[in-house]
């Protein structure tokens, strides 16, 4: 009974382990969706960036303004 229980608690721990790459599995092998979304967040880090080194962070931190930059990369 005990070492059912302790084998119980043990899948209960580590079921995550084992699913988690079933369910990343289209982002790693679906390259343009993959592509897109790091030219994306690419996009929205160097204009953060640039915002900062010019001082216009508030604007350009709006999220209208973050919108606008992601649909134009997309």
């Amino acid at each position: 009974m005990q070492m059912r229980r302790l084998f119980f608690f043990r899948a209960l721990l580590l079921w995550p382990l084992l699913l988690w790459p079933l369910l990343l599995w289209p982002l790693l092998l679906w390259e343009p969706l993959q592509r897109r979304w790091v030219r994306g967040n690419l996009a929205i880090a160097a204009e953060v960036q640039w915002s900062s080194f010019s001082g216009h962070l508030r604007r350009s931190l709006s999220r209208q303004a973050l919108e606008e930059r992601w649909r134009d990369v997309v």
